[in-house]
């Protein structure tokens, strides 16, 4: 099984599409490259690191994996994206991410600053030791960092329509499917807080 998903042209191997596989648990991981013949080189979210290629032998990656032909590369690489808002990705990670999705050159730079533990633009303190001070990671759901807090922060400004929100927040976090749904959530979820008035 040594040629999974790569593509043959005119008697060669070239370098294979990025497939999504799966193992038999169920976790997903990104086939990104084969480069010898000999190795597997993949993405897999592991929450307690940035966002890295992995490698493994292609033996023991194909008998750990199986491609998933209905799970399309680009929805896995905006999830993997998505996670590596929080967690950081290194370089290498982020172009085999551009091979599959558009990512603007901020959000890279975001995001490989991250994986490194410094703060995106190089405005970062120094830690007693002198050291660059990791950049902090936000908890999953605290409300201050993602699309429902900039949501929030755009009605208690008061000055763009609910089009225009989903607007502004689509252009800040690519990849998500805010509607004005979410706006008029958050527009009442205010008002039930007391932090609005209607």
């Amino acid at each position: 099984m040594a040629e999974v998903g790569h593509e043959k042209r005119e008697g060669a191997l070239t370098m294979p599409p990025v497939v999504v596989c799966k193992d038999i648990h169920g976790r997903v991981c990104l086939q990104v490259h084969r480069p010898d013949g000999n190795t597997v080189l993949y993405l897999r979210h592991d929450p307690s690191e940035p966002l890295t290629v992995k490698k493994m032998r292609e033996k023991d990656f194909d008998d750990r994996f199986r491609p998933v032909p209905d799970y399309p590369a680009k929805r896995c690489a905006d999830l993997y994206m998505g996670y590596s808002v929080h967690q950081g990705a290194t370089a290498e990670a982020v172009r085999y991410l551009k091979t599959v999705t558009s990512i603007s050159s901020s959000l890279e730079e975001a995001l490989t600053a991250r994986a490194m533990g410094t703060p995106p633009e190089g405005g970062g303190e120094e830690a007693e030791d002198g050291a660059p001070r990791r950049a902090p990671v936000p908890r999953a759901g605290a409300g201050t960092t993602g699309s429902g807090a900039f949501i929030c922060e755009k009605l208690l400004e008061g000055k763009l329509t609910h089009e225009q929100i989903v607007a502004e927040v689509l252009k800040r976090f690519p990849g998500r499917r805010t509607t004005i749904k979410d706006v008029r959530w958050n527009l009442s979820k205010l008002v039930r807080e007391g932090r609005l008035q209607k």
